[in-house]
């Protein structure tokens, strides 16, 4: 079995450069400044340990306005140690550690193997669903790994007996790097992928049921996995409910991890392929280089914004899609549907977000191009493409938490103000970092 490429890309690398916000003081600040009201500065990092360190994949908000932040911890000095598990972290409106969440404001969670944790939804009860994989000690087998958690930070043990679920369809490997909704009926839909019985990874949509296990109603199974073309390595990393379709969003390569182009799919409620979306149910575009596409957002009209990263220039730029309902590429959007910017030699998108008036905002990392120095970097978009110079001076945003800084999640608060979450090192330790941003 060829070695799948995890969360492809430099987010291990870990640096970070000097932020660089400039500006005039006045008495109302301005878009794209750093939010003073959360946590003094606008920004917190958290650790699960002295001798661990912590990677943040996902952010979800409350209906109380509280943060709810997920990912993993690990043992730098031993990362295959069966250590690494699910952790969360709960904050206060305010970025202050919400001690009601689990005693102490974090919570660790070990399904018994290497264990990571990618995606948060929060369902309207209150109740915390929190999905990711479990994985041998060299990552070449994963099952998908979903807990679900009360309010109060324990385990929900009416999923699945114990609050915590696996799903292993046959010997092969099958887990996600992240995307998963939870539907009005409280399913749990999940992106992530597939080892096949043509020796090549597809990509792989999961439904559990309400409380736990797979929900033999989708796709007889619970799970449909998709293939853009033999020999071709597919991996899909964010999904979302479009209607009465399903929509998920990724990259397919070549058998080698080369010839990465952006890939999205649309699926119908129990999980066949939509063949109105661009004929076959799945499209691809490629932005001249090595592409990978990483999260993606709906518009109001049902227009699908794809973001990630692509190499074609000199060094890695932030890029991005827009597609009609039909699966093409919508022309209105930067003359061809397809749009690039970069804050320095490399930058990449992780996450992406719908803002009134069809603008958008995408958020990632800015790198040197050396990778010795990374921020969060974080830019919004006009309706048809470009940056919103009306925002921030020049529509970008970069924010250093004075190390290592890599922005993995963003999400847009009930009162408009922007979170964007990752990790900083200080070459020390890896923590979540978690920033706010005013609109």
């Amino acid at each position: 079995m060829l070695a799948r490429i995890r969360r492809i890309t430099w987010k291990t690398i870990q640096l970070s450069m000097a932020l660089s916000l400039f500006g005039v003081t006045v008495a109302l600040a301005a878009g794209g400044d750093m939010d003073g009201s959360f946590s003094g500065d606008g920004k917190v990092t958290t650790g699960f340990g002295t001798s661990f360190d912590s990677q943040l994949q996902d952010i979800a908000q409350q209906a109380d306005g509280k943060l709810v932040a997920v990912g993993y911890r690990m043992d730098p000095l031993d990362p295959s140690s069966t250590t690494r598990d699910f952790v969360l972290a709960r904050y206060n409106t305010n970025g202050s550690a919400d001690m009601t969440f689990s005693g102490d404001s974090k919570q660790r969670t070990n399904f018994g193997a290497l264990d990571e944790a990618y995606a948060v939804a929060i369902r309207l009860d209150g109740k915390i669903v929190v999905a990711g994989q479990t994985c041998n000690n060299d990552f070449s087998l994963c099952d998908v790994a979903v807990a679900r958690y009360n309010t109060n930070g324990s385990l929900d043990t009416t999923f699945s007996g114990d609050g915590k679920d696996t799903l292993d369809f046959g010997e092969g490997d099958n887990g996600t790097l992240g995307g998963m909704f939870i539907q009005p009926d409280n399913k749990i839909v999940i992106a992530g992928y597939l080892w096949n019985e043509d020796d090549d990874y597809d990509f792989a949509v999961y439904r559990l049921n309400a409380n736990g296990g797979a929900d033999g109603s989708f796709n007889d199974d619970g799970i449909q996995n998709i293939n853009f073309g033999t020999d071709r390595q597919d991996e899909a990393f964010d999904v979302v409910l479009q209607g009465a379709n399903i929509v998920v969003a990724g990259q397919t390569c070549s058998a080698t991890w080369t010839d990465c182009n952006f890939a999205v799919a649309r699926l119908s409620l129990t999980g066949g392929l939509d063949s109105t979306f661009s004929g076959d149910g799945k499209q691809v575009t490629d932005f001249g280089g090595n592409d990978y596409a990483y999260a993606m957002a709906l518009q109001p009209n049902d227009k699908i914004v794809v973001v990630g990263e692509t190499t074609a220039s000199t060094y890695g730029r932030m890029a991005v899609a827009r597609y009609l309902t039909n699966g093409s590429l919508d022309g209105s959007f930067s003359t061809d549907g397809r749009y690039t910017l970069t804050f320095g030699s490399r930058s990449v998108a992780r996450a992406v977000e719908m803002l009134p008036n069809d603008k958008i905002m995408i958020a990632g990392s800015t790198c040197d191009a050396g990778y010795f120095y990374c921020d969060f970097a974080m830019a919004r978009l006009n309706p048809g493409g470009g940056l919103n110079t009306a925002w921030s001076g020049d529509g970008k945003v970069q924010i250093d938490f004075g190390g290592i800084d890599n922005a993995e999640t963003l999400i847009e608060q009930s009162d408009g103000k922007l979170v964007l979450g990752g990790s900083r090192n200080n070459g020390i330790q890896v923590r979540f970092a978690v920033a706010r941003v005013k609109p």
